[in-house]
């Protein structure tokens, strides 16, 4: 069963068991939600959050729509969530992922989850270090905290690039294949040949 049908059919069964359980709502009352917090084993993941964002970060439900305008706190509520499954409900890292729209925002995203675990990180970040060097750090300390190191963050387009470029043969045939960096490189070189022609003809 391939990477896509195996995804296919755990948000099936996701959504009837959704649709099987009644979710407890959080009361709105303030003392309510602080004894909800006082029952999980690391209830400083949710220190500097708002109510709603508490909300969100230990919803049980398995669809949690966050409504927010710029600069309000979705990605750090997203955050706090994964810290959340990690640390007080034990999901294992390599069943998280996490997709963002934009590279800037997954490169957010990770450095805010590596530096929760080693706030030296965030220290090396405001330094002038090469991106090589850079990924060498990451990968030294997703050795070092096992929590982080299966986790997939990434942009909708990576994650899908990734499963059309690990299972897209196995779904559709073998003459399937995902144009790379190195061939759009080469169309993109063509195009300009192409085009250099063309103007070449046109100012003959």
């Amino acid at each position: 069963m391939s990477f896509i049908q195996r995804l296919f059919k755990l948000v099936r069964k996701e959504d009837k068991k959704s649709r099987e359980i009644e979710h407890p709502k959080v009361e709105n009352k303030k003392e309510d939600l602080t004894k909800i917090l006082a029952q999980f084993k690391h209830p400083e993941i949710l220190d500097g959050l708002d109510d709603g964002q508490k909300r969100a970060v230990i919803s049980d439900n398995s669809r949690t729509l966050v409504l927010a305008g710029a600069g309000a706190g979705k990605t750090k509520v997203l955050l706090h969530r994964i810290l959340h499954l990690l640390k007080n409900k034990n999901v294992n890292s390599g069943n998280i992922l996490a997709m963002t729209f934009t590279t800037d925002a997954t490169k957010e995203m990770r450095d805010r989850l590596i530096a929760y675990f080693e706030p030296e990180y965030t220290k090396l970040l405001t330094r002038k270090i090469g991106e090589e060097d850079l990924k060498q750090v990451q990968k030294e300390l997703k050795q070092k905290y096992p929590e982080i190191r299966s986790i997939w963050i990434s942009t909708i387009h990576s994650l899908c690039y990734s499963i059309l470029r690990t299972d897209g043969a196995k779904v559709f045939n073998t003459n399937f294949k995902v144009v790379g960096d190195e061939e759009k490189q080469k169309e993109k070189y063509k195009s300009k040949i192409t085009q250099q022609k063309i103007i070449k003809h046109l100012i003959e």
